[in-house]
């Protein structure tokens, strides 16, 4: 009975892993703040956390967890994806805008969706660094990132 427990504990903690190949663990820092939940780093691209980190930067989230829809709406830009899908629709002002085609899809992971961070930060106009070092994801606002000199 003791081996039967620490194999499912070593399966849920390599399910990301297995999920998308090979995974490390990644900081999100939102405006100063640490997130509790680490982003993911799966096959060289860095997933976040959905709706952690984009609520907590002023966004709206919809997610569907029977048809992996996901909903991003941020200003004037909503965001369309789905998980296992990396096609990305952006519409502006209720028009289409663009479609992305990503190199990584999203995922779901422990119940949380996890998205491409790079691509979504762009074209929402949210400032992205990363830090090779550190293997941190940096997110702030244009707005706050970058005030006005007059």
């Amino acid at each position: 009975m003791r081996y039967m427990i620490l194999i499912l504990a070593a399966l849920l903690i390599a399910a990301p892993a297995r999920a998308a190949g090979t995974a490390k663990s990644a900081t999100v820092v939102i405006n100063g703040f640490v997130l509790q939940n680490p982003g993911w780093i799966i096959n060289g691209r860095t997933h976040v956390p959905l709706r952690e980190v984009f609520t907590r930067l002023g966004a709206r989230v919809w997610y569907d967890n029977t048809s992996g829809a996901i909903e991003i709406e941020f200003r004037d830009t909503r965001i369309f994806m789905k998980t296992g899908d990396a096609v990305m629709t952006v519409t502006r002002y209720g028009g289409l805008l663009k479609i992305v085609h990503m190199d990584t899809p999203p995922i779901v992971a422990y119940g949380t969706a996890y998205i491409p961070v790079r691509h979504v930060t762009y074209e929402m106009g949210l400032h992205l660094e990363w830090d090779q070092a550190t293997s941190t994801v940096l997110l702030t606002k244009w707005r706050q990132r970058y005030e006005p000199f007059w």
